[in-house]
């Protein structure tokens, strides 16, 4: 079945880029003398260019009964996020050269967790 993008995670690292959450924490990057930008030190990046956290497992297990789990609940940033969309044209790209059948374009996610269990 085709990638549809309907506004889901596509494991991008896109959040984890601009600001890591309270369980993160920013890769520090000096690009001017006032100014400190730094993706977070827990986003890995996947052999398939996905970026997913390192820290996912336990950060689940922890917001297991949260009413505001930061992961399962979609991207908030899909307007004129150049990263996401790089992403979604990769996803594609993969998805087209795959063979028939094939399963390869798992989302990254669920195969970063697996290596966690």
């Amino acid at each position: 079945m085709p990638f549809e993008d309907t506004g889901q995670c596509v494991n991008c690292g896109y959040c984890c880029q601009v600001a890591p959450c309270p369980y993160g924490k920013r890769r520090m990057t000096q690009t001017r003398a006032w100014q400190v930008l730094g993706e977070c030190l827990f986003l890995d990046t996947q052999a398939d260019g996905s970026r997913t956290c390192a820290l996912h497992g336990r950060i689940t297990k922890d917001e297991r009964n949260s009413h505001l789990p930061m992961f399962g609940c979609g991207c908030s940033s899909t307007l004129c996020n150049e990263v996401r969309d790089h992403r979604i044209r990769e996803i594609r790209r993969q998805e087209a050269a795959a063979p028939e059948g094939s399963t390869e374009c798992v989302p990254a996610q669920e195969t970063h967790d697996a290596k966690e269990a």
